[in-house]
């Protein structure tokens, strides 16, 4: 360390230079910068399963952000849907309602998912931070998986 006292004009300066003092400073200054971008979050979309017969998994349709295992049977029709980074919404409008909901009576256990509700053959279920749900209103009945820790 070195200190120093530098006189003047009637002025006094005190001056610690040390090379601690610069390595703290740089070590201080390492902090602010921002590190690499966070890993993304696990999610169901990443887990992989094979497809029963009379299926096709939501992903090979098309839809990028639904989970890799949530199947839909082969002979459905989809009248609408949004594939979301944060939800997936299928509306169907074949096969009827009470078939749908048989269907994922039986498939989303198999594919690891919990049923919370059942009810009306509308169903509640969840997995890994997604949350889903089936519900039939007359000849439609539609499929939603929403995300909580996905942006």
């Amino acid at each position: 360390m070195r200190l120093s006292r530098r006189g003047g004009s009637g002025r006094v300066e005190w001056r610690v230079v040390t090379r601690w003092t610069w390595l703290l400073a740089c070590l201080l200054l390492a902090g602010c910068v921002p590190g690499p971008a966070p890993a993304p979050l696990a999610t169901p979309t990443q887990q992989a399963t094979a497809v029963p017969a009379g299926s096709v998994a939501l992903r090979d349709l098309g839809f990028e952000h639904a989970p890799a295992d949530l199947l839909v049977p082969r002979d459905a029709e989809i009248e609408h849907a949004v594939d979301q980074v944060n939800a997936v919404v299928v509306a169907f409008s074949a096969p009827d309602g009470a078939t749908l909901a048989r269907f994922y009576r039986s498939q989303l256990p198999q594919q690891g998912w919990v049923i919370t509700a059942d009810g009306n053959d509308s169903l509640l279920f969840e997995r890994d931070g997604a949350h889903g749900a089936f519900t039939v209103t007359g000849d439609t009945s539609a499929l939603t998986v929403r995300y909580d820790e996905r942006s």
